[in-house]
């Protein structure tokens, strides 16, 4: 989810990119980890807060998936437990971003 463009001295561009870390990831404590792989990437942690959704919340978020048959289920579960958000920062994402969320997937195992 892009959080929007900014830029520096004018001439550059940040992207800031919301980022969570699941509760699965979270329980089986996968945070420094994925943080650490973060920061390896070139990416800036701006900002980070554990935080729960509420069910309002969830179901915003992932209103893409609001007519499927696993949607209550899903906000259910996604309300439940604890999140770690944080904003991420890195100058000229484009490809690197895809390459970035594959190695993600690949540390967390899960």
């Amino acid at each position: 989810m892009k959080c929007g463009l900014f830029s520096s001295s004018g001439s550059e561009e940040k992207e800031k990119t919301l980022a969570m870390i699941k509760p699965d990831g979270l329980l089986g404590n996968y945070t420094e980890r994925i943080k650490e792989v973060i920061v390896d990437y070139g990416f800036s942690i701006l900002r980070e807060i554990t935080a729960q959704l509420d069910q309002d919340s969830a179901s915003s978020f992932y209103a893409e998936h609001s007519s499927r048959s696993f949607f209550p289920s899903l906000i259910k579960y996604m309300t439940r437990y604890l999140y770690f958000i944080f904003i991420i920062v890195i100058w000229s994402v484009d490809q690197f971003m895809v390459s970035f969320l594959n190695s993600i997937a690949v540390v967390a195992k899960f």
